[in-house]
């Protein structure tokens, strides 16, 4: 009775005690809290309530004891993900409600956070108390931007300009924006205004004064919110802009020239033309004596004394720089030589009278700014070398020619008009043009090199347009577009004779009636918005302005075509899987942020918001100007060190030829757990195990990647030679529903790559349906996920699809089950760089499309002279292992509990190789394995599927699978001794024996074909009797060849028989001589 009472008080205490369990959120409210954070946030803490509950009677108040300590842990915090660090609450008993606060918060991707409870009584344990998961998140502060494209230049005048500043968030409040800037000796000093922003900004408009100007300055710009905290000034600095002086350059070209003209031409630039346009210039020439008067003038500090002193505007104009146009000025100053600015950005410098006798003069040429402040000046010097023009009387000429007449020139295509093209200079050697007579063979000697290319001198570079150009931005469209160029000396491959051409408007006509061509495109070409849904095949478009979404272009990816090169803006189509790869030639330059190698190139996460601007290009979910919507994006980069597969001709990058024997990474079960060929016996194949992924692991996410912050740009390593942030691989995985593209997961593999080497890029698109709950027209959910499920196609097989199999199980209750599990399914061999057996792994077998692949075992010669037993089994024991299914699903989704949607998988008989060791009489065959060969030894395994077309689903072709054959191929191991020294023949090496697998579809007609009837055979000249067609001996001269007209085919047939008499006359194989 004491017991008893004891017990009674025992079991009453921890009843009444209950078990204490954690909430997020708060008590009486179903609502779930928005767990989202920001670094701005003054106090971040996660919500949450406590309850004990009676274990017995769940409607029973149960006390909370004191003291209970609260905190908080997420689920896997590492890079990239939100984190932060939990200070645990102490919850006492009269306020079931607290908050855990949280401190050093790290912006990351989303995660799960849990909360749970540890009190000394025992009525809150961490293993019980844990609550239930839910998303957790810290964002990163909102940053401010300058807009611009890697920096500002500021006009080196007194007025104000201005620059624009972007925020990451749009403004929920007034901000006022305050810029730094950096300071030092002759730095440049700027004058920024303050700037504030009103509610619901995303960008504003900063004015600024050039104060003194100096070397480039770094600007920082940061935000500080009027009202909440939204913008703090800590943690929305920017990145850094640099400013730079805009210095506008006058220069004159060439810098120094010999002339023995009376009227030459220089050339006018006018270097980064100031935003006040351009100013007025004159020119001016003037002779000196020395060169000692000519190194004065050319003095930066003298040349203003020589600007001319008087202008004259003219009416014509002048661009001496792109984009801008003036008013040209034409001096007339200067005894002897004048300067006048034509409109093509020439000064032309005359003399303006002849000279009376040989005479060198010294003529220096200033070009100056005429008016405003910049004080603009260059000089050149032009040393010329004159002599008196001679009056020739004409009329006593002996040989009179017409001088208005036309030159004629004489037909290349018969006459060799020019037999050295190189040959420039007359009575001169040219040097490294070897068909010149004036150069003698010493001379020639000399020379670094013949002048490469076709006659007429040095190639010129190959243009983007020509098919031969290997410039990597190539579009889709250039292996069709291409010009195809070829010179050569045929008859008919010259141009014709121009007319000659005396005035200037008749070279203008006929530089106006020439036809240009150009496949350059100058600006990334946008079209309006399509109100036209995506359907299958349609591109995918991308917009920048995700507010008004006006113009979208194509989304993009490089894609190899069928002339082998590759398109490098091939436009992703909707509903299309694809993969492809391109090899691409990293060096130094194409190490740059042009190109595919930078991340930049490939789409964002739709959360980048670091810097601010410009704004990202987002994927449009579906297209109409009304009812446009933005798919979310979310890229995740991964950085790698392991550059096999990636990298193409490298020798100290991949793996070399094994030294030792290397099989597979299995070692066989012991005899009493293996059958005779090998094969484990133990394994309970009616247990269900966890599937196993194909797909090759990821690397490590790279250390920017929070899901806020713009990928780094490639850049090239000068100490390393490496390249790094080079992107090798881009996975897009769309989600889709209807015409609609819900998100987008992107992943982009990166790393530091070796520079001058041939980089394989791989990319791939993948569309995935978007579930949103089954209906009641969903009639294929076997297995009741009520989830998403990916299906071969319905309700036959699509091809390209996964082929569905795997192994026929009996479950508890006696019930039928196919396990799908990945290690019970077909496959076939998927190797790595180095294609050893050892580190294969498996390749899904798709529906549809013959494989073959092989992976590769070395052994000794001491392998093969001793027991093959072994090796037979393990080879044996993988194969099965690579293709352990016996079922195959009939469809393209099967229910696996309907023994009726599979097919049994036939096998080929391996008796004879596996219980051949105990029947073994052949002494043949022993002598040969006693010598080193392994007979009857298993190297592939080969899968046959037989499908046909049993009818139409919405006018596409159902394929069903009706059945399926697995044979083995068995061949004789030996060592191949290539020569005397070879190493594997002598012991000390090893040599390579493939192992193979494949699968061949054979599409067979749907229903068994009637037997046909043997009298049939004479009555049916399309049949053979007993399948012996001796008509097809002569099968040009029967009466079902119709290529060729009877007399034609008769004529051939002699012709041939002819050859063959002949030849046998000449062979006489029936004449035998012995000697």
């Amino acid at each position: 009775m004491l017991l008893l009472c004891i017990f009674i008080l025992f079991c009453g205490f921890f009843t009444v005690q209950g078990q204490g369990r954690v909430y997020i959120g708060y008590a009486g409210s179903s609502a779930v809290p928005n767990l989202q954070f920001s670094p701005n946030d003054a106090t971040p803490v996660v919500p949450v309530y406590l309850q004990v509950i009676n274990a017995t009677d769940p409607t029973a108040v149960v006390t909370l004891n004191p003291n209970v300590q609260v905190t908080c842990e997420l689920s896997y915090p590492v890079d990239g993900y939100s984190n932060a660090t939990f200070v645990p609450e102490t919850v006492s008993s009269t306020n079931v409600n607290s908050t855990v606060s949280f401190n050093i918060p790290n912006p990351g991707r989303t995660l799960d956070v849990r909360c749970y409870g540890v009190s000394t009584s025992g009525q809150f344990t961490r293993a019980a108390s844990i609550s239930p998961p839910l998303l957790f998140t810290i964002v990163s502060a909102p940053i401010v931007s300058l807009c611009t494209d890697g920096g500002v230049v500021v006009q080196n005048v007194t007025t104000v300009q201005t620059f624009q500043i972007g925020f990451s968030e749009a403004t929920l409040s007034a901000v006022d924006v305050t810029c730094s800037q950096t300071t030092g000796i002759d730095v440049t000093t700027l004058n920024i205004s303050l700037a504030s922003s009103g509610v619901n900004e995303s960008k504003i408009t900063v004015s600024y004064t050039l104060v003194t100007a100096g070397t480039p300055v770094n600007v920082q710009c940061s935000g500080q919110s009027q009202t909440g905290t939204q913008y703090q000034t800590a943690t929305s600095r920017g990145g850094v802009i640099t400013f730079t002086i805009n210095n506008p350059l006058l220069r004159i070209y060439p810098r120094y020239m010999e002339s023995t003209s009376p009227s030459f031409n220089l050339l006018l630039l006018l270097e980064s033309v100031p935003d006040t346009g351009l100013p007025p210039l004159g020119c001016q020439a003037v002779l000196f004596n020395t060169t000692q008067q000519v190194n004065q003038a050319l003095n930066p500090t003298n040349q203003e004394a020589n600007c001319p002193s008087t202008t004259v505007t003219t009416t014509s104009t002048t661009t001496p720089a792109p984009g801008t146009t003036t008013t040209a000025t034409t001096d007339v100053s200067g005894p002897a030589w004048g300067a006048t600015i034509t409109k093509t950005n020439l000064v032309n410098v005359t003399r303006r009278a002849g000279v009376t006798a040989a005479v060198t003069e010294y003529v220096v040429v200033t070009c100056c700014t005429t008016s405003g402040s910049l004080g603009l000046t260059d000089a050149v010097f032009v040393e010329v070398s004159l002599t008196p023009n001679v009056t020739l009387d004409w009329s006593k000429a002996t040989v009179k020619t017409a001088i208005n007449d036309a030159r004629k020139y004489q037909n290349p295509a018969y006459v060799d008009v020019a037999p050295c093209p190189c040959d420039l200079t007359f009575n001169l050697c040219d040097i490294n043009c070897c068909c010149d007579t004036d150069c003698s063979d010493v001379m020639k000697k000399s020379f670094s090199s013949c002048i490469p290319g076709l006659y007429g001198g040095q190639s010129a570079p190959i243009p983007e347009y020509d098919c031969d150009s290997t410039h990597p931005l190539k579009d889709d469209w250039f292996p069709m577009m291409c010009v195809y160029r070829e010179y050569n000396a045929l008859l008919g491959y010259f141009y014709a004779n121009s007319l000659s051409i005396r005035a200037s408007q008749k070279f203008d006509e006929k530089i106006a009636g020439e036809e240009f061509y150009s496949y350059k495109e100058e600006e990334l070409k946008t079209s309006p918005v399509s109100s036209t849904a995506y359907m299958s095949g349609s591109s995918v478009t991308v917009t920048q302005d995700e507010t008004s979404q006006q113009f979208s272009v194509p989304l993009v990816l490089p894609h190899r075509v069928l002339s082998g090169q590759c398109a490098m803006a091939s436009p992703v189509r909707y509903l299309e899987d694809d993969k492809s790869d391109c090899l691409l030639d990293l060096n130094q330059a194409s190490c740059s942020v042009d190109g595919s190698f930078n991340a930049l190139f490939y789409v964002e996460s739709s959360s980048t918001r670091s810097p601010s601007c410009p704004k990202l290009f987002v994927v449009r979910g579906s297209n109409g100007v009304e009812a446009a919507t933005v798919a979310v994006t979310s890229v995740n980069y991964h950085c790698t060190t392991d550059f096999a597969g990636y990298l193409k001709n490298t020798t100290t990058l991949l793996p070399t030829r094994p030294t030792n024997s290397t099989t597979f990474n299995y070692t066989l079960p012991n005899l009493s757990d293996q059958d005779s060929c090998g094969n484990d016996i133990t394994t309970d194949f009616n247990v269900i195990a966890t599937s196993t992924s194909d797909e090759t692991p990821l690397p490590p996410r790279c250390s920017f990647d929070d899901g806020y912050t713009r990928p780094p740009t490639p850049s090239y390593n000068s100490v390393t030679s490496f390249c790094d942030n080079t992107v090798l691989e881009v996975r897009y995985k769309f989600y889709w529903s209807g015409s609609q593209i819900v998100r987008l997961n992107a992943t982009v593999i990166m790393g530091e790559v070796p520079a001058n080497s041939v980089v394989t890029q791989k990319y791939s698109t993948e569309f995935v349906h978007s579930f949103s709950g089954l209906t009641n027209n969903t009639q294929d959910d076997y297995q009741g996920l009520g989830t998403s499920f990916d299906r071969s196609g319905w309700p036959g097989y699509s091809k390209g699809k996964p082929l569905l199999t795997g192994s026929a199980m009996t479950l508890s209750d006696g019930a039928f089950y196919v396990n799908q599990n990945t290690s019970r399914q077909h496959a076939l061999w998927s190797t790595d760089v180095n294609g050893l057996c050892y580190n294969a792994g498996r390749r899904s077998i798709l529906f549809g499309e013959n494989s073959i692949t092989s992976c590769d075992i070395y052994l000794t010669a001491a392998e093969l002279f001793g027991d093959c037993e072994d090796l037979r089994k393990l080879l044996i024991n993988r194969l099965n292992n690579l293709m352990a299914a016996d079922r195959i699903g009939r469809f393209g989704n099967n229910n696996p509990y309907d023994s009726t949607h599979w097919t049994t998988v036939l096998r080929g008989n391996l008796s004879y190789v596996c219980e051949r060791p105990v029947n073994m009489t052949d002494a043949d065959v022993i002598a040969r394995e006693s010598s080193g060969m392994c007979t009857d030894v298993v190297t592939g395994i080969n899968l046959e599927v037989m499908y046909a077309e049993t009818g139409k689903s919405n006018n596409q072709p159902i394929y069903e699978v009706i059945g399926s054959f697995v044979s083995y191929t068995n061949i004789t191991l030996n060592m191949t001794c290539g020569t005397s020294g070879d190493s594997a023949c002598q012991g000390t090496g090893v040599q390579a024996f493939p192992i193979h697998s494949s699968v061949n579809f054979v599409k067979v007609s749907a229903q068994t074909p009637p037997r046909i009837d043997r009298w049939l055979e004479f009555y049916d000249e399309s049949i053979c009797s007993k399948d012996t067609c001796w008509d097809e001996l002569l099968y040009p001269l029967s009466s079902a060849y119709d290529g060729d007209s009877k007399q034609f085919a008769l004529a051939m047939v002699l012709v041939l028989i002819l050859f063959i008499l002949g030849y046998l006359m000449l062979v006489r194989p029936w004449w035998s001589i012995n000697l």
